[in-house]
């Protein structure tokens, strides 16, 4: 009697053994958010309750309100596979597309099907990639050279914010003397005509430029930009000094840069921000945060401002 009851124990574990079969497919998660600005991903799928033959299930993009090429890259369908003993996940992988367009909230619904035989789709069968539309922004010069007189005094450098507004964000700049830009480029030259009394032609010179100096045509500064949610400009004062010498050439170049990008989350933040006297926004929100400071909300690390990489540098 015993030995048929082992007998019978194990014809009955045998079945539930093999009656896995190839085991079940699913995702490891249903749902999956990211920001636009997220890069390459990968949607994981595990297999489970497996004798750890070889398997294998189809995939398929069944439904997306994102655009292929625009907003993400991927295969749209294919077959993921495990080899005999493989326990490992597999991942669908794709590619997001940072657009410089503001817009809602889009999705891409991924459909495992078709799995091979012994092999089962658990109930997480469906995948839904969030591809959120919230947009904060890169920060860059609005130029890439401005210019001004010796004799204004200050000159005004405009600083925006591209493809996207959302939230508070701050940036660092720094005026200083010319050395990350092309001096070739930037110094430049400057043709200079002038005819005395007694001659017949103009007389041409070519004068190129030359780096400004610290304390003797400008004045060094750094310090950190404001923008509130939804402001797309900000600005730098940038204070020249004159030449009294008399001599207006050669010209001279100065050099500012960006850096630092981050949300406005500690109200201590505004410490460092001196707002242009233009912006008048900027000016009204941090004087209402020194009155009330129990209003100041801030933001999320989900707010990830960014700088153009085209656009940290300009020269003046």
């Amino acid at each position: 009697m015993r030995r048929f009851l082992f007998v019978l124990i194990f014809i009955f574990s045998g079945l539930e053994l093999f009656g896995q079969g190839s085991g079940t497919v699913e995702f490891v998660q249903p749902e999956i958010s990211v920001a636009e600005s997220a890069g390459d991903i990968s949607v994981s799928v595990v297999r489970t309750k497996s004798n750890l033959l070889a398997s294998s299930v189809e995939y398929i993009v069944t439904r997306s309100t994102a655009t292929l090429d625009q907003d993400y890259s991927m295969t749209t369908q294919g077959t993921l596979n495990w080899g005999e003993g493989d326990e490992s996940p597999k991942g669908i992988n794709l590619e997001i597309l940072d657009d410089a367009v503001e817009e809602a909230d889009e999705e891409i619904i991924i459909q495992l099907l078709n799995p091979s035989a012994g092999t089962y789709v658990g109930a997480a069968d469906t995948a839904r990639v969030i591809i959120s539309g919230d947009e904060s922004g890169q920060l860059g010069f609005a130029m890439e050279k401005y210019i001004t007189s010796e004799f204004d005094g200050s000159a005004r450098i405009l600083v925006n914010r591209r493809e996207g507004l959302l939230g508070a964000v701050l940036v660092d700049y720094e005026v200083r003397q010319l050395s990350e830009l092309d001096e070739e480029e930037h110094l430049g030259q400057v043709t200079h005509y002038r005819r005395l009394p007694e001659a017949l032609f103009n007389q041409r010179k070519v004068m190129p430029g030359i780096k400004a100096q610290p304390f003797r045509d400008f004045v060094p500064e750094s310090g950190t930009l404001l923008f509130l949610d939804y402001q797309s400009n900000a600005t730098i004062g940038v204070n020249v000094l004159p030449n009294f010498g008399g001599d207006a050439y050669p010209h001279t170049v100065l050099e500012m840069a960006l850096s630092n990008p981050r949300p406005l989350t500690d109200l201590e933040q505004l410490e460092s921000v001196t707002p242009h006297g233009t912006d008048s926004a900027t000016i009204a929100y941090m004087a209402d945060m020194q009155v009330n400071p129990e209003k100041f909300v801030p933001e999320t690390t989900d707010i990830v401002p960014s700088i153009d990489p085209d656009r940290m540098l300009a020269s003046l």
